[in-house]
């Protein structure tokens, strides 16, 4: 049916050219940046005034790019890696595993990696002994890991298994392999990683009776990477050749290097025209998100005049909080050069300014905004990883009496999290040198004039840190459990009796310290979490001074939302053009959305 001219739509003759356009200056300076939008309309535009196609093509043309929008990053998702081992000295609640691959699996296993064990001569009559249970071993080997890097593993029985507790538990080594589904198959990998090491079941940790997670375990730390773990950088597109791959090389190399064996080195080889490999700089270790997000903001091939207009532009946009954060970034991966603009940065009266300039100086190395970062740790909860993050990768000996006046902060996750940063910068520092005991564990004693606290990590590394020297036990402090006796004599001494499996009696007695009786159960083979539940019973019955905390470290706040988008969008008409192409550009578009929060950090 033919329509009427009225009803026929009018005709838009520059329509094409001007979404053609539109796309390709959305996707250059918005979908490219990792963290955040690029502000893609000058600032003092009149949103009703027609967009000059032409000054924005001619731009874009001319603009050197960054590797972030050209390239992928490879390697930043965690690597799973399973095995099949054996849980011992269980105290009778573990059983014999049925007939079934994963036994025969296992078998082979004990066989090749314990055959000059004592105590292992038979396989067969270990594997059905009660005190021993086959358990499924799963870890994650975290991005950038580097060989002999340690990572937690999760330990999970047979469904078919008649155990009924993994606790007290020593998993003997296993080897750990990447497995592939190929259709209806699964493909071993090559060995990636071992596992041993003593158990805690996540009844334990959790503080509850469940059957299942009595059979559900963990072994903090208790992987360990046999191989570098290697980003690398995929050219997409067209845009991949040996040029190309060689000059984003070459920028990265003369931004980053990596300490070797023989002195330092660039980060990056390009091993084809399409892939560069990268190591990590010592600086983003125990942030690696953190440098992928910079590498991508940072321009290869870019000249003199270029890189000086550009820094220009940044020192402008690094002191509007809403731009901060990815001005931070900018600046960040262009090095050396962009140093007085971040340290100027330091002195602007917003706090989010100052913290993200102080974020970019600490890891190039400058301690100078280290104040404003601890200063973020103490009173932002949602900066606090990031704060603790910052510090680890500043190389200042002076830090250290700045870090552990946190230990005073009421707050857990601040000691901790204070306490965590200074063991990464330095085991050795004697502030938070510690003890490694039997049963494989480390014990921290930290001077803190805050209420005492007793803190528990499960996680990358088994630890009791004590922060606090009057933790101790009040007079009524009394323990019972089959094979364990402890009693608070009442003169700031503490006894404790406990049978082995073979019903031989040892007797100890210890100060009413917390820290003396962790060593004395220690020594009598109780582990992290025997010792967690004993600790825990005296906290919640009033007899024991000290709180109980576990895995307080700072946590990554994924919430936390970064403004990008700059105040020039707030005023824009809603049907000009240039909010025709916002609302095209925008991958949610026909939701309703606060331009300034579009993007999380």
């Amino acid at each position: 049916m033919k329509t009427s001219s009225n009803d026929q739509p009018k005709p838009n003759t520059n329509r094409d050219q001007f979404f053609k356009i539109g796309r390709r200056l959305f996707l250059a300076g918005v979908i490219a940046s990792t963290v955040g939008c690029q502000n893609i309309i000058r600032r003092g535009q009149s949103p009703d005034v027609p967009l000059n196609i032409s000054k924005y093509e001619s731009s874009f043309r001319s603009r050197p790019r960054a590797i972030g929008e050209i390239c992928g990053l490879v390697g930043l998702d965690s690597l799973k890696v399973y095995g099949v081992g054996l849980a011992t000295e269980l105290k009778g609640t573990g059983s014999a595993p049925i007939e079934s691959g994963q036994r025969e699996h296992l078998q082979r296993e004990l066989r090749l990696s314990h055959s000059n064990t004592t105590g292992i001569d038979s396989v067969k009559d270990l594997m059905t002994d009660k005190n021993t249970e086959l358990v499924i071993i799963e870890g994650k080997i975290p991005p950038g890991a580097r060989t002999g890097d340690h990572f937690d593993l999760q330990l999970v029985t047979m469904s078919e298994s008649d155990a009924t507790t993994l606790e007290s538990g020593i998993v003997l080594q296993s080897r750990l392999r990447r497995m592939a589904h190929l259709g209806n198959r699964v493909k071993q990998g090559n060995v990636a990683a071992t596992g041993a090491g003593p158990v805690i079941v996540k009844s334990i940790v959790n503080n509850t009776d469940a059957p299942e997670d009595k059979l559900h375990a963990l072994i903090p730390g208790g992987g360990k990477a046999l191989q570098d773990r290697i980003l690398s950088l995929q050219i997409k597109g067209d845009d991949f050749n040996q040029k190309t791959a060689l000059k984003i090389g070459q920028a990265i190399n003369q931004r980053f290097t990596y300490r070797t064996s023989v002195g330092h080195d660039g980060v990056a080889e390009p091993k084809t025209d399409r892939k560069i490999d990268l190591q990590i700089p010592s600086a983003y270790r125990h942030n690696v998100g953190r440098y992928a997000s910079v590498l991508n903001q940072l321009v290869f091939a870019e000249n003199v005049k270029q890189r000086q207009e550009r820094l220009a532009e940044l020192e402008a946009q690094i002191g509007e909080p809403a731009k901060s954060a990815l001005a931070a970034l900018q600046l960040e991966a262009i090095g050396d050069k962009a140093l007085p603009a971040l340290r100027t940065a330091l002195s602007h009266n917003d706090m989010e300014v100052r913290f993200h300039a102080a974020e970019a100086l600490a890891y190039m190395g400058e301690a100078v905004g280290a104040p404003e970062l601890i200063a973020a740790a103490k009173e932002k909860v949602s900066y606090r990883w990031h704060a603790f993050a910052a510090l680890t990768a500043i190389d200042d000996r002076e830090l250290s009496n700045s870090l552990s006046e946190l230990f005073n902060h009421p707050e857990v996750s601040v000691r901790y999290g204070a306490f965590k940063t200074l063991r990464h910068k330095n085991e050795d520092d004697p502030i938070v040198s510690g003890d490694f005991l039997a049963n494989g564990f480390f014990l921290h004693e930290v001077d803190s004039t805050a209420e005492p606290v007793i803190h528990f990590s499960t996680h990358r590394r088994a630890e009791i840190v004590i922060f606090g020297s009057e933790a101790n036990f009040g007079d009524n402090f009394l323990y019972v459990e089959s094979g364990l006796t402890i009693k608070n004599n009442n003169d700031q001494t503490i006894s404790v009796t406990a049978y082995s499996p073979d019903f031989i009696k040892q007797e100890r007695i210890c100060s009413n310290q917390v820290a003396d009786l962790v060593r004395t159960l220690a020594e009598l083979g109780y582990g992290l979490g025997s010792q967690l539940e004993i600790l825990r019973q005296a906290s919640q019955n009033g007899t024991l001074n000290a709180e109980i905390a576990i895995n307080a470290s700072p946590k990554l706040d994924r919430t936390r939302r970064t403004r990008h988008i700059a105040s020039d969008y707030e005023n824009i008409k809603p049907n000009s053009p240039v909010k025709r192409l916002i609302d095209w550009a925008n991958p949610r578009r026909g939701e309703t959305s606060n331009p300034r929060h579009s993007q999380t950090n």
